[in-house]
């Protein structure tokens, strides 16, 4: 069995000396796995301790990256990360393990994942009593697409939740309607209902998203006392219902980070939601992201004085980054580009405006 690792994603900042580079962390500042990605999280916290479950794949000589399984780092902190065994990987029957959900019922742990089955896209499901030993479901994969309502190549990131009211689990999927054959973007957030985790119910959508192709990443949570939804299109958007099934609406959060930050998913600790999201690499400054990155430092989605949402670092992450783990270099490479300006073209990136002049290229 692979040992388990240590990982200091801050390296050093609440120690205030220089990261030294021993951690098998390819980031100074955020965590990415050497050798590979950091891709969708999967986040799941339980008696005290920050699970986060990441797609990940091995970037091979061609660019290309090997089949996708989920890989875990846990903390008790939001700083400290150990890196732990691998969950679950591809094989014979999941040509890949991708993005979803983990829930517990009864002692124990039921993962819901995206899985490449020989059936094509569809729902599969694993359990586990420790968090870090999964066995795959025999029956996967367990939910197909409804495809007189829904896009075969489109369900996937399926959400698990308990629906207190309603007294049932809803699964909230990632999929394409087929009710608009003429445009590409009828992307939707599609509902399934269980009693037990083991039957589901395939109902119809309960949001509809004419951004894309597929409402992708969903998470569905109670939110000052009514509900909240984060989902993806381009980034990571946050919309608010009374009721989980909708209407859901924009408030003055359109999105959580902005153009380029991808795949945000929350975990309720007990007291505040936390945010994990991934920042996906680049080839060059102007390039498109390609699949995967680094680990975004872990924030919290809060409310101002006016209740209006809001995202933030927690307080421990900004105590462990008050020092300057650079020893003072950071400001001597940065400081000169942001005092300098540069041509860039205005349809393909955001400027950042200094004194209403264009400065340096902002994200």
């Amino acid at each position: 069995m692979p040992t388990r690792r240590a990982v200091l994603a801050i390296p050093a900042l609440a120690l205030g000396r220089p990261f030294t580079g021993q951690s098998n962390s390819s980031q100074g500042f955020h965590f990415q796995p050497e050798g590979g990605i950091f891709g969708d999280p999967i986040r799941f916290f339980h008696d005290g301790t920050y699970h986060v479950f990441y797609l990940r794949g091995q970037l091979l000589p061609t660019g290309k990256l090997t089949p996708l399984g989920w890989h875990q780092i846990a903390s008790r902190d939001l700083v400290k990360w150990e890196e732990l065994p691998p969950a679950l990987l591809s094989d014979a029957n999941d040509r890949s393990c991708a993005t979803g959900s983990i829930i517990e019922r009864n002692g124990v742990f039921h993962a819901f994942y995206s899985g490449a089955t020989t059936a094509g896209p569809a729902i599969s499901h694993a359990t586990s009593h420790d968090l870090n030993t999964w066995t795959k479901d025999p029956a996967n994969p367990i939910l197909l697409p409804d495809q007189t309502r829904f896009s075969k190549p489109h369900w996937r990131d399926p959400h698990v939740f308990w629906n207190a009211p309603a007294k049932e689990y809803w699964m909230a999927i990632a999929s394409q309607e087929n009710s608009d054959a003429n445009s590409p973007y009828a992307g939707c957030v599609a509902l399934a209902t269980s009693t037990d985790l083991a039957q589901w119910t395939v109902k119809g959508t309960i949001y509809s998203d004419r951004q894309s192709i597929a409402a992708e990443c969903p998470d569905i949570f109670p939110y000052r006392g009514g509900w909240g939804m984060i989902y993806y299109t381009r980034t990571s958007r946050f919309r608010v219902a009374a009721y989980p099934q909708g209407p859901w609406r924009s408030t003055s959060l359109e999105d959580l980070s902005g153009l380029d930050f991808n795949a945000a998913q929350s975990m309720w600790d007990g007291r505040r939601r936390i945010v994990i999201e991934m920042i996906p690499r680049r080839s060059s400054d102007f390039a498109e992201g390609d699949y995967g990155g680094t680990m975004l430092l872990p924030r919290e989605l809060a409310a101002d004085a006016a209740g209006n949402p809001i995202v933030r670092c927690p307080a421990e992450v900004v105590a462990a980054c008050k020092e300057d783990a650079t020893a003072g270099l950071g400001m001597k490479v940065f400081k000169p580009l942001m005092d300098s300006a540069c041509t860039i073209d205005r349809t393909s990136a955001r400027l950042f405006q200094k004194d209403g002049k264009p400065g340096m290229l902002w994200r």
